[in-house]
């Protein structure tokens, strides 16, 4: 009985088996091999002729920058890696001293260079820059920096660019001098792993010197230490349009008051009375092609311009004397103020597409020719023109095409200075087309050339003794 019930169980089973291969109810299930991603091609040369597996070691793989957003339509990149941003170059002098014979003095013995610069790219770890400065062809002295780093993904780096940089550094010990006038300024590029040095850049700068009295009168007054300024005059017609990244760094590599939108700024040069120190906030007016932009609302502040600057991009000094009477006999002393300042104006416009603010009027909306003029209580302080092209990004201007080299997303901006210049002009003269820009960089374009040439004249090339005021 047993193996009758075997027999009729294996049966049945045996035909169930058959039916469902039959009907192709029952699989066999495949074994799935993981996914693998194709093999990724390391080039054996970075762009500025690292080795790659190098530059990973470091978190500094330059072959990645710019590669998130490079389609993304948000930003619009420059070349990247190898070369020098002029709009940040700053050449700043400080008085130099040292330990009298008495104690109680002090010998000033001149002035020292204190410069800035950026170099895009990827570099070794202790790379640096030497500043030769010369004048005449007679060399003057060096100053060595060790660069400091901002590399993908060392640091929080939202507009996925590289760079090294100095700003603001100086060495009263290797260069000090108390000669004044125009000098050359040749900096190398100094490479951390081999010590190899190579020039990358020349500029050429004036230095004033601002004479001083110690403000006592009779016998007791006497010279006090002399200050020196890097004139700027030349740079006055210069603005630059940078379009700002939301969470990114301002043009001078800056951290405060990031914003989360995309912003539009604007520096620009001046030298300026003393209460062009401060700019009043100003009122924003623009017209593209010729007919005038009713800029989105954004409660009160819908045409404010927020104009700031950055201390290190600034030089101040004042000049004293008692030579003419009225001074000599006592009371104040008669003072002359000269110095130059970059600003910034952040302007309540916006661009891009992720990170534009809804609150703004969009560069993209309006394609062609821009013309945006600032102005405190009816009076124009600067108009800047520039190009918006069918993709609604700025086009770059001529200078920049083989000329001076920018940050990504920075354009040279036509700047117009009313005639006379303004209420916060102390100085203006018409230099630029002669010495260049950015420290002596020459205009090549008829664009920048025919800009340069329309820079009025106003006040003094530098102070006027009290005994020449007219």
């Amino acid at each position: 009985m047993k193996n009758l019930t075997r027999i009729i169980c294996f049966a049945i089973i045996t035909i169930a088996l058959t039916n469902l291969t039959v009907s192709g109810q029952f699989k066999i299930p495949k074994i799935l091999k993981p996914k693998q991603n194709p093999p990724v091609e390391i080039p054996t040369t970075a762009p500025n002729g690292q080795n790659p597996s190098e530059q990973k070691a470091n978190g500094q793989n330059q072959n990645s920058q710019n590669g998130n957003r490079r389609s993304s339509g948000e930003q619009l990149w420059t070349a990247s890696g190898d070369y020098v941003d002029d709009g940040f170059t700053w050449f700043n002098s400080i008085e130099t001293s040292q330990r009298a014979a008495n104690p109680a003095l002090t010998d000033y013995t001149g002035w020292t260079l204190k410069p800035s610069i950026r170099l895009m790219g990827v570099y070794p770890n202790r790379s640096g820059f030497k500043f030769a400065v010369s004048k005449a062809g007679k060399p003057i002295g060096t100053t060595r920096c060790e660069a400091k780093s901002y590399n993908i993904p060392r640091n929080e780096n939202p507009q996925e660019l590289s760079y090294i940089y100095v700003d603001g550094c100086y060495n009263k010990e290797q260069l000090t001098t108390k000669e004044t006038g125009k000098f050359d300024v040749e900096v190398f590029f100094i490479d951390g792993a081999t010590n190899a040095e190579r020039s990358i850049r020349k500029y050429k700068i004036d230095v004033v010197q601002v004479d001083r009295v110690n403000g006592a009168i009779g016998k007791a007054a006497k010279p006090a230490s002399p200050r020196y300024v890097v004139s700027r005059h030349a740079e006055v017609p210069v603005g630059i349009l940078y379009l700002r990244p939301g969470g990114a760094n301002d043009y001078f590599h800056n951290n405060a008051e990031r914003s989360q939108s995309n912003q539009v700024e604007v520096y620009f040069n001046m030298s300026p009375t003393k209460q062009g120190w401060g700019v009043p906030y100003a009122a924003l007016r623009c017209s593209v092609n010729g007919t005038r932009v009713k800029l989105r609302e954004a409660g009160s502040q819908t045409d404010i311009v927020s104009t700031d600057t950055d201390q290190g991009r600034q030089s101040y000094e004042i000049y004293s004397d008692r030579l003419a009477a009225p001074y000599s006999a006592g009371g104040p002393q008669y003072e002359d103020d000269f110095g130059f300042r970059i600003y910034r104006a952040t302007l309540p416009l916006t661009y891009g597409t992720a990170q534009a603010s809804p609150n703004r009027t969009n560069l993209k909306e309006y394609p062609g020719n821009w013309e945006c003029s600032i102005s405190n209580n009816g009076d124009v302080l600067r108009t800047w023109r520039w190009t918006v092209g069918a993709d609604g990004m700025p086009v770059k201007h001529a200078e920049q095409n083989g000329n001076v080299n920018l940050f990504s997303n920075a354009y040279v901006v036509e700047t117009e200075i009313p005639a006379g210049g303004t209420i916060l002009d102390k100085r203006l003269i018409p230099v630029s087309l002669a010495e260049g820009f950015f420290f002596g960089q020459k205009w090549t374009s008829p664009e920048g050339k025919a800009m340069a040439a329309k820079v009025p004249t106003k006040g003094s090339l530098i102070p006027v003794p009290s005994n020449k005021v007219k």
